[in-house]
């Protein structure tokens, strides 16, 4: 847990997971910080290895998300890319047709994670989308989510949030994720909930 240094990167806390135990820990951890500071916030959620341009126009659906979010604060918004093909190395996200919000969010029928290739030629012949994994939800929604579909998981995590910014914080995570089980948020939580979940197409980018 540390402050980035001012090289051209904008003010902000770095939090590192003590080992790794996959990607839902690797969320519910920064999200603990934010929710003991504000459980009414909105979470964006960014994984870091994508290359993502115009800038500009992604940080517009990113704003778009967020406001769904918080008109929807019990739903997951998730952007769904346009794909170019019948990737079958991707996550896809199936959409409810026939209703929309206004920012254009669609109800997820389904999550499909990386299919076989007669599986990704039929989402994509469907209008399915790529997963990009960006996404954003309000802090407690997300922590109610996983204290349903991770309870064992998230009791540690409660175990947590009181120490945060304290002396105690950092061997106190150390402790947590020696014996943190490996969860995958993908497989383990937004499979398990595609009705709490919303697709924003992710046009121009």
């Amino acid at each position: 847990r540390r402050f980035l240094p001012a090289m051209g990167v904008p003010p902000g806390l770095l939090i590192e997971q003590p080992a790794h135990r996959e990607t839902a820990p690797g969320i519910f951890l920064p999200a603990a910080h934010v929710l003991r500071r504000d459980p009414s916030a909105t979470l964006l959620i960014l994984p870091s290895d994508h290359f993502v341009a115009p800038a500009e126009v992604f940080q517009a659906r990113l704003r778009q998300a967020a406001l769904t979010a918080e008109r929807f604060p019990d739903k997951v918004v998730l952007l769904g890319a346009r794909p170019e093909g019948p990737e079958s190395d991707y996550g896809w996200i199936e959409a409810v047709e026939g209703w929309a919000t206004a920012s254009g969010a669609m109800p997820v029928r389904r999550f499909v994670e990386k299919p076989v290739p007669e599986v990704a030629a039929d989402l994509w012949s469907r209008g399915a989308f790529w997963n990009t994994f960006v996404m954003a939800v309000k802090a407690d929604a997300l922590w109610r989510l996983g204290r349903r579909l991770l309870p064992e998981m998230m009791a540690g995590f409660d175990r947590l949030l009181p120490v945060l910014g304290t002396a105690e914080e950092s061997a106190s995570a150390a402790a947590l994720f020696e014996h943190l089980p490996s969860r995958n948020f993908s497989r383990d939580v937004l499979e398990l909930v595609p009705g709490e979940t919303l697709v924003l197409p992710l046009e121009g980018v």
